[in-house]
């Protein structure tokens, strides 16, 4: 086996496939990456049994065959050679592959292809396309919702984004049961029916692969039991997870007593101050109180029943607060405009600094009920996303 490729396409190739190497040595073959030279073409394949990568770059082929090597040293070796060509013979009779560029040789042992999962083409019932960005839109602003560590390994479903269909646009959901992301983009091409779990670590190796700023379509095609993803010279399959996702509707809260209109920035900017202090203790408890500025008088004769009723919006401000006893406290406030009656709520304050993470727009809106009801986060540039936060209860 006798071939060359440009170093660059190669690094990028491999950056790509490596994604995909397992980390751990249990099966050695999986910590390798499979190379098969042909006609012109060089395929690289990584398979970890959880996600397997296959992606593709021209080579000149003098001796097409196949190999595998070990995929961080292979990435290293070809970082390191100064040539922009980077030039590999591979002789069966020892298992000895030569790495060369520019007078500099490495020289790489074949771990033996033929013990190599190779990665076969999915063949669904369904199949779409949607664009790249799309999809990394679907990801961003749902999957930093799903669960983790001790949490995921009890549930694995909350684990991944739930993917469904609603009115003909793609629907993507994640929750840990504590909040709950939801955002909805329009598929390239009609869909009728869908509903996949895919494990979040895939989606966001997904997300750095597709990322570009050329638009691509991506098509993606699922079986019961898996998922594959297509762009350009790669194809990157996944098993999904097993399990009813749950109603994730039922959720949602059936009315607004109260509804916040606040910047974006300001707010974000405020609670990231702000958790300096709440991230000192276990708890990372950050106070909200909303508060609308009103008439004396008006606030002696109306009642709560009909403040909550009330439409009238008001200018007032959100003090945002945090105290550690050992430590010390702070507190802030932010100019916004409310909608219905004060409301004093508390919640896990990393749970805010992440939905303000994906806010776009120049301002967001927070739709509050009772102190201990969940609220509703919206992005006003992005009326397909919604946020649910449930708050946690505190001592006042």
């Amino acid at each position: 086996m006798k071939f060359s490729c440009v170093k660059e396409t190669l690094l990028s190739a491999l950056s790509i496939a490596i994604r995909a190497l397992a980390n751990k040595a249990n099966t050695p073959i999986l910590t390798g990456l499979y190379l098969k030279a042909k006609d012109g073409d060089l395929e690289i394949q990584a398979n970890n049994n959880e996600i397997g990568i296959v992606t593709h770059l021209e080579a000149d082929v003098e001796d097409q065959g196949e190999l595998v090597l070990p995929g961080k040293y292979l990435q290293e070796v070809t970082r390191r050679l100064p040539g922009e060509k980077v030039y590999f013979n591979f002789s069966p009779e020892n298992g000895i592959v030569s790495i060369t560029s520019e007078g500099v040789k490495f020289s790489l042992k074949n771990l033996n292809a033929s013990e190599f999962p190779l990665i076969n083409r999915l063949e669904g019932n369904t199949s779409f396309t949607i664009p790249n960005n799309s999809l990394i839109k679907l990801v961003k602003r749902t999957g930093y919702s799903c669960a983790g560590g001790d949490a995921g390994e009890a549930r694995p479903i909350f684990t991944g984004c739930f993917l469904t269909v609603e009115e003909g646009k793609i629907v993507m959901v994640a929750t840990n049961t504590h909040r709950l992301a939801v955002e909805r983009e329009q598929p390239g091409n009609p869909i009728e029916e869908l509903n996949l779990i895919i494990p979040v670590k895939v989606l966001n190796e997904l997300v750095g692969i597709i990322d570009s700023e050329v638009p691509v379509d991506v098509r993606i095609t699922c079986t019961e039991s898996k998922i594959s993803f297509e762009c350009e010279n790669t194809y990157i399959v996944s098993r999904l997870i097993e399990g009813k996702f749950p109603e994730y509707k039922r959720v949602f809260p059936k009315s607004i007593a109260t509804t916040a209109v606040i910047s974006s920035k300001e707010f974000a900017d405020a609670i990231n101050r702000i958790s300096f202090i709440a991230k000192t203790s276990n708890s990372n408890i950050i106070k909200l109180e909303f508060i609308a500025e009103r008439d004396p008088s008006e606030a002696l004769t109306n009642t709560d029943d009909e403040y909550e009723a009330d439409s009238t919006v008001r200018e007032g401000k959100v003090h945002i607060s945090s105290t550690n006893p050992e430590i010390g406290n702070a507190d802030e406030s932010v100019p916004l405009k409310l909608t219905g009656k004060d409301v004093n709520i508390s919640f896990n304050v990393n749970y805010l600094i992440d939905v303000m993470k994906v806010i776009e727009g120049d301002t967001c809106t927070l739709g509050l009920n009772k102190p201990l009801e969940p609220i509703v986060v919206q992005d006003s540039d992005d009326e397909e996303f919604t946020y649910i936060l449930t708050p946690v209860r505190t001592s006042n």
